[in-house]
């Protein structure tokens, strides 16, 4: 997966690509390549737990879990709050999670850090969602219109996909001689 981001994400944007995968009611960070600009904290973000309510790496995967196991994630629990932003009210994110099927990606900013954008799209496989692909950036030192990268999104998201689904094709090794 590093090559796949560092060849396409991170290069192309200049900013950190994520490859995170659910954890409960998280999304952890497995992978992280980081742009020219450099990290978005002070340390690595792999193993990083973004909370499902706060943020697009998590939200573009959790809107595309079916409805009754994403209702039984937030029922009875608080959701906290982590800036300004954090959506905390259950309609209003249920609003936004039709919104992120709908479109098909999610695009926040600083809903869990502060000034940090990040826009996101799920990874499905054999049409379940797995995971999320990610872009994140300081949103007070760059100003970009989010809808640039979907399309590259989706392609690596497309990529990971098939690479999981996908049989690897064995190589052959040379007869020994002898």
């Amino acid at each position: 997966y590093t090559t796949l981001y560092r060849s396409v994400i991170a290069e192309a944007t200049g900013h950190s690509a994520l490859l995170a995968l659910p954890d409960s009611a998280h999304m952890r960070c497995v992978v992280v390549v980081e742009g020219a600009d450099g990290r978005l904290r002070d340390y690595p973000l792999v193993n990083e737990l973004y909370p499902a309510h706060a943020g697009a790496t998590s939200k573009s995967y959790y809107a595309f879990l079916p409805d009754g196991q994403r209702a039984r994630m937030f029922t009875d629990r608080p959701l906290a709050r982590f800036t300004s932003r954090t959506v905390t009210d259950l309609d209003r994110l249920e609003r936004e999670f039709a919104d992120i099927r709908r479109d098909g990606w999610a695009f926040t900013v600083g809903e869990y850090d502060v000034d940090v954008a990040t826009l996101a799209v799920p990874v499905f496989l054999r049409d379940e969602p797995y995971g999320s692909v990610s872009v994140g950036w300081h949103a007070d030192q760059h100003d970009h219109d989010p809808h640039e990268w979907i399309d590259l999104l989706r392609e690596v998201s497309r990529r990971i996909t098939l690479r999981l689904t996908r049989p690897v094709p064995r190589r052959r090794r040379p007869a020994r001689s002898g």
